[in-house]
């Protein structure tokens, strides 16, 4: 019987690239990290947060704001991760904003793998 071919789970993971939409203090790419995944570029605009994972993923693209970027200029990566981002009820409408320009970063770079969280 002929052995298979083929790479290991651990190795298609460690090829994986990883973008972060709304990435905080880099929660999602700190987990990716964790089981191989490579964090290429985050969208962010707090600064604190920006801080944080500059020094924790120093090879990361930091794009800015999400409102601002074009995903057909975007490196290409295999899951796009993201979590909405905290505002009040009185923000909806530039929550709203902000998440349709996610879409359509989604739309261009069609990712395998989706990855979201809610507050």
């Amino acid at each position: 019987m002929a052995k298979k071919e083929g790479c290991k789970s651990s190795e298609r993971k460690s090829q994986m690239k990883l973008g972060a939409l709304f990435s905080g203090s880099g929660g999602f790419e700190l987990a990716g990290q964790l089981v191989g995944f490579t964090p290429v570029w985050a969208s962010e605009i707090e600064p604190f947060p920006i801080l944080v994972t500059t020094k924790r993923f120093p090879r990361m693209l930091h794009l800015g704001d999400i409102k601002k970027l074009d995903g057909a200029k975007m490196t290409k990566v295999d899951i796009i991760t993201g979590g909405s981002p905290c505002q009040d009820k009185r923000k909806r409408k530039r929550l709203t904003i902000k998440l349709e320009s996610g879409c359509k970063i989604l739309k261009v770079i069609q990712p395998n793998i989706r990855c979201g969280e809610t507050e």
